[in-house]
């Protein structure tokens, strides 16, 4: 190879961090072996790869395209790493807002005792592929699959969709349950990275006439804790963040959520399909049966 892994690590952790500075304490050299690690690898490559900007760097669009592969990268170098000394590999799970939910830590629980050489870290990434196609994990869970190409999925659980308000609404406050057109008539929070709401759950009648984006899942619980905004979301939302201020109820007629697992078509990770049978396993779901 006519580029080191070193230069692969110092690429991606200055995007990571946004800054050359910051790559530097990251990684515990200067500032100059970062800069001279990058030009290195950019003469490799023929073009930039990261461009400075006032606030630090941002990848080109050359190191866009490079970045999710030098990710992957890195993460199989580990996993050669861990055999070659004999440690355990590790199978990366990413997921956007809330893993599994209450079966979060079932699965952890189950995992370590049936699968000692192969340990199992969840990791939270707010992307469309919950860092999937960063190469920050090997599986992810999904809730909204998009088209991508290049990955494969299957279904592995179904979760009832809940709305999230503030807990002082006094509209709501004697209620047990809530229905679409009334999510509908309020302004609606959305995350159009990782979350499951869209203009497409509504009926054309009922849809929101006021919509306000959030950046992850944190930002959408400040926002409805407040009152400003409602939201609906998957049930493991509900156990996974439950926030003072904030009350989930059932949607009687919200369509249910499926959740996922997607991988990279043609590089399924070891332990894979251990995984899925234990995530289906949780969720009681069996291919093709539907509650």
């Amino acid at each position: 190879m006519d580029f080191s892994l070193r230069e692969v690590h110092y690429f991606v952790t200055c995007v990571q961090t946004g800054s050359f500075t910051a790559a530097a304490a990251r990684l515990y050299v200067s500032q100059a072996a970062v800069s001279r690690t990058i030009a290195s690898l950019e003469r490799t490559a023929g073009r930039p790869l990261l461009r400075r900007v006032p606030t630090g760097c941002v990848p080109t669009q050359a190191g866009a395209e490079l970045l999710g592969a030098a990710q992957s990268l890195l993460a199989e170098a580990r996993d050669f790493s861990n055999l070659l000394h004999g440690e355990a590999r590790t199978l990366r799970l990413g997921y956007a807002w809330a893993a599994l939910g209450r079966r979060t830590i079932a699965l952890q629980r189950r995992w370590a005792e049936d699968h000692a050489g192969v340990q199992l870290e969840l990791i939270r990434n707010n992307t469309p592929t919950a860092g999937l196609a960063e190469g920050l994990c090997e599986v992810a869970v999904l809730r909204r699959l998009r088209p991508e190409d290049g990955f494969a999925s299957t279904v592995v659980g179904i979760e009832q969709r809940l709305a999230a308000f503030a807990s002082d609404d006094a509209t709501w406050a004697r209620r047990r349950s809530l229905r679409m057109a009334e999510i509908g008539a309020r302004t609606v929070a959305v995350d159009t990275r990782g979350g499951t709401t869209d203009r497409s759950l509504f009926d054309a009648r009922h849809a929101p006439e006021h919509w306000v984006e959030t950046m992850d899942v944190d930002s959408w619980l400040d926002l409805i804790s407040t009152g400003r905004a409602v939201g609906t979301t998957a049930e493991s939302t509900a156990h996974h963040h439950q926030r003072h201020g904030i009350r989930y109820l059932p949607i009687s007629d919200g369509p249910p959520i499926e959740v996922s697992l997607a991988w990279r078509r043609g590089r399924a990770p070891a332990g894979l399909q251990e995984l899925i049978d234990l995530v289906r396993d949780l969720y009681g779901y069996t291919p093709g049966v539907r509650d």
